[in-house]
């Protein structure tokens, strides 16, 4: 099986309005990135799923329990509610439409609004990958 290397590079711009300009200026970029190395399996797809779903479990294969997803990478059109690991979880997050996640995931579970909605979910990981994120710290 290959062995490879995935990233999520995100820039966190900042906006300010002033009397000078109707679209408002820049006024800070803070670049993030996140790595993952030594990754062997990987889970990338589009879906589009039905209003009103619960809980509805995205399959992650290959990725899984003894083979977890280490990186993430979430879009939406519509905001949905995740909870990922389990069903009964109480921690969830949501009306999300964009999500960039460091962590051990072995199950993601989306419930949708009342619009169907379309999701890109990009995973990454394996039982030896490792995840790295730099602090742009000024």
């Amino acid at each position: 099986m290959a062995v490879f290397t995935a990233r999520i590079t995100l820039v966190f711009e900042v906006l300010q309005a002033d009397q000078f300009t109707v679209n408002g200026r820049t006024v800070t970029y803070i670049p993030a990135t996140m790595k993952v190395t030594g990754a062997d399996r990987r889970q990338g797809q589009v879906w589009t799923l039905s209003a009103g779903l619960s809980a509805q479990a995205l399959p992650l294969a290959p990725l899984g329990v003894s083979a977890p997803g280490k990186l993430l990478f979430f879009l939406a059109d519509q905001p949905v509610d995740l909870r990922w690991n389990t069903v009964s979880d109480v921690a969830f997050v949501s009306a999300v439409r964009m999500l960039a996640l460091g962590a051990q995931v072995s199950t993601f579970l989306v419930t949708t609004g009342s619009h169907a909605t379309t999701i890109l979910l990009e995973v990454v990981g394996g039982s030896n990958a490792t995840v790295t994120a730099n602090l742009p710290i000024p």
